[in-house]
């Protein structure tokens, strides 16, 4: 029977290498996918961090709250779709009788779940509790006995109104309140007493008979803690923006996410999870009183650095900056101090986007690519800064066109294969000059080192040229092999249809088109949020796709490179409920793995939000048809994946002699004198009850067919040639 040139290759490379290996037990089964697992929010204790600037933060799901050496600033969560509401306390002035204490200057100190400030004569502490923070005044001395009045300035713009022994700063979302405070001494003893409001602080005093008996040290403890009023806002916290990030070392993904914390005020954070993706740990990446937006997440494999970038501001208005945040992965994983871009003028810096290094060995570094624009003459461009584990910058370049703006670039999540000769980040991002209608995606490329690509030209375009108002796009890591592929996906407007359509471009290192510009998917349905990824062999494309209002599922496929077009090799979709499941964001796991990947995405009921994560594999696991061609009580099975890359066994039972099989393409033909029994493979003959198959990663390889048909040599007679037992046949197809 006549091979086709794939067979031959598959037979020549398992007979070669893979087929020899023998096992005496079956091979399990790859790990099955698993439910999304929902990323979790501490509620055993109040998260806290410090950025780097000698200030302190805290938070929790109802409040979060800074302390600097000026004082502490309370913010009570009152929905993402209303403005930050904050509450400053300054603690101005300390008398006891006639004499005044001394209120030093301090610089706020954490430990464990409490703030302190060690001013002279007074210590200042806030213990952070899941209902708000509790202020105390704590006197080891005083200077006498008098009565003790504490004064704290108050700024707000909220309005000043006393419920009962209360004093509540409120707005029409809500607000904070600043409870009754509490004397209390050594011994236990208790007195509420009297805090007054001044128009600009309040004042709390101790009367002078208590402060005379006291044991000291004596306490002075009220609570502040959010107050609502009726709902008027969703009172939801919006999730939005994921990234992902895969440490093969470590073993550990990284998911980073945005949490609109209020209408002005977007916070960002970092969940690490275990290789199936399940949950171990949130790091804070940013939750002080500045905005941080669109965050994007990479890692340096050969440091087990991540880094986090994102859009900053004050107010979630102009003018907008980019600060960057690297943590170290492990155990128990850290982040290490805030970098931010220095202003310049007038300005703005927006949609930055990271790409890491998958190379084990290094040297390394993050390419950071963002966009930038003069907020008083509308010009703008893109810009890339190179900086490596430490956040040491060694290269900073502008990538833009001699004329028009470049916006929201993607970089590859990592620079390629180790040794590859192009290793290099690609950047997909939009042209557009000022006065036309149209745009079109540009393509630039740098190199591992940081420097730019200059011959070819530093942009080459992508694609066609489409209508100017923006789209999503992504751009996937190169593949292996020289030269190195990239694949580019983008949401485009369909202007027959008015549908949203992903396109997939496939170029290399240099621009040069590998395959024309083609719609990946037929849909009467508006798909959005494209990310793109690869193993170095296939690429896997997510996104979101839109069936009502507030029902979306995302949904993921496995693309190759295929005899010069895209062949589509997988499929899933996530969630096919009415829930909204949106902006998903999916990463390989390089190294030793292939077919395997991570997705995470925003899942959204109603008034509730969460980020969801999954393990995906690319290609789904099986490949294996049975044809009934045996004679006797040979049994033959299969376990494992036939994916590229991956590893499948086949195993006999009901054994009594010496086994063996027939390996080679698909056959059907019976045996003269053989009554019942049928040829089901050909070409090779090996020994053994089982055969186990690494496929080789070769993606010209998927397609192809090996059969695996097994016998035995039995001592008495058996039903074939008076010798032998055949087994059913098990057809194998590489995915």
């Amino acid at each position: 029977m006549t091979m086709t040139p794939r067979s031959h290759l598959f037979v020549t490379i398992l007979g070669a290498a893979a087929l020899p290996l023998l096992a005496q037990t079956p091979m399990p089964l790859p790990n099955a996918p698993h439910a999304p697992a929902d990323l979790p929010w501490p509620t055993d204790r109040v998260l806290t961090d410090a950025p780097g600037d000698g200030s302190i933060w805290a938070m929790t799901a109802a409040w979060k709250a800074g302390f600097d050496d000026h004082g502490a600033v309370f913010v009570p969560f009152l929905g993402s779709d209303v403005p930050s509401a904050p509450t400053t306390f300054t603690l101005r002035s300390v008398r006891a009788g006639d004499a005044s204490v001394a209120v030093g200057d301090a610089m706020p100190q954490l430990d464990g779940q409490r703030v302190s400030f060690a001013r002279g004569d007074v210590v200042e502490r806030y213990d952070l509790r899941q209902a708000g923070i509790e202020q105390s005044f704590v006197f080891a001395n005083l200077p006498n006995r008098g009565e003790l009045q504490v004064e704290i300035a108050v700024q707000t713009a909220l309005e000043h109104r006393l419920d009962g022994r209360d004093h509540c700063f409120v707005g029409a979302a809500g607000g904070t309140r600043y409870g009754g405070a509490i004397a209390i001494d050594a011994r236990g003893e208790r007195l509420p007493i009297v805090t007054a409001w001044t128009g600009e602080a309040l004042r709390l005093t101790v009367p002078a008979a208590f402060v005379q008996s006291a044991e000291l040290p004596l306490v002075i403890d009220p609570l502040i803690g959010t107050l609502w009023s009726l709902p008027t806002t969703t009172s939801a916290v919006a999730l939005s923006s994921t990234d992902l990030a895969w440490d093969d070392s470590l073993q550990q993904f990284f998911v980073t996410y945005e949490r609109a914390f209020s209408l002005t005020d977007h916070d960002v954070y970092v969940a690490w999870l275990d290789a199936s993706m399940q949950p171990q740990g949130l790091l804070t990446i940013d939750f002080t009183s500045t905005c941080w937006s669109r965050p994007r997440v990479a890692t340096l494999e050969a440091h087990d650095v991540g880094c986090v970038v994102a859009e900053t501001s004050t107010g979630n208005v102009s003018p907008f900056n980019i600060a960057k945040r690297r943590f170290f992965g492990g155990v128990a994983p850290t982040t290490m101090p805030v970098q931010s871009l220095s202003a310049i003028g007038n300005i703005d810096r927006t949609t930055p986007d990271i790409g890491g290094d998958a190379d084990p060995t290094g040297p390394s570094n993050f390419l950071m690519v963002f966009s930038y624009s003069d907020t008083t003459t509308g010009e703008g461009g893109m810009s890339g800064s190179t900086f490596n584990a430490t956040g040491t910058e060694i290269a900073y370049a502008p990538l833009n066109n001699a004329l028009g703006s470049e916006l929201r670039p993607a970089v590859s999540k990592h620079c390629g294969a180790p040794g590859s000769p192009n290793a290099g980040w690609s950047i997909v991002y939009r042209h557009e000059v000022p006065g036309q209608i149209t745009g079109c995606l540009m393509h630039s490329f740098v190199y591992r080192s940081g420097q730019k690509r200059t011959n070819p030209a530093v942009a080459v375009q992508v694609g066609p040229t489409t209508p100017n108002a923006g789209s999503d796009w992504d751009v996937s890591p190169p593949t292996t092999g020289s030269p190195a592929n990239y694949m580019c996906v983008e949401r485009r407007l369909d202007t027959a249809t008015l549908l949203h359509k992903l396109h997939g471009h496939v170029f290399t290192d240099t621009g040069a088109a590998v395959l024309p510009s083609s719609q990946l998917l037929t849909s009467t349905n508006n798909r959005a949020n494209p990310v793109v990824t690869t193993d170095g062999t296939r690429f896997v494309v997510a996104n979101s796709t839109e069936f009502a209002n507030n029902d979306h599922d995302v949904s993921v496929h496995t693309w190759a490179l295929v005899g010069g077009v895209l062949d589509l090799h997988d499929f899933a979709v996530v969630s096919y409920s009415g829930d909204a499941d949106v902006h998903p964001a999916v990463c390989a796991m390089t190294g030793t793995s292939h077919n395997d990947y991570g997705l995470a995405w925003i899942h959204q009921s109603g008034n509730q939000w969460s980020v969801q994560a999954q393990r995906y594999f690319g290609v789904e696991s099986g490949g294996f048809t049975t044809r009934t061609t045996g004679c006797g009580g040979l049994n033959i099975f299969a376990l494992g994946s036939t994916a590229i890359g991956d590893q499948f066994g086949i195993g006999l039972s009901g054994l009594g002699g010496l086994p063996g099989f027939l390996v080679g393409p698909p056959v059907t033909y019976t045996l003269p004198g053989c009554t019942g029994c049928t040829i089901g493979a050909d070409q090779i003959l090996l020994t053994g009850n089982q055969v186990v198959v690494t496929v080789p990663v070769d993606v010209g390889l998927v397609g192809a067919v090996l059969s695996f048909q097994g016998l035995q040599l039995l001592a008495g007679a058996g039903p074939c040639l008076g010798q032998f037992e055949l087994s059913d046949t098990i057809d194998v197809r590489v995915r």
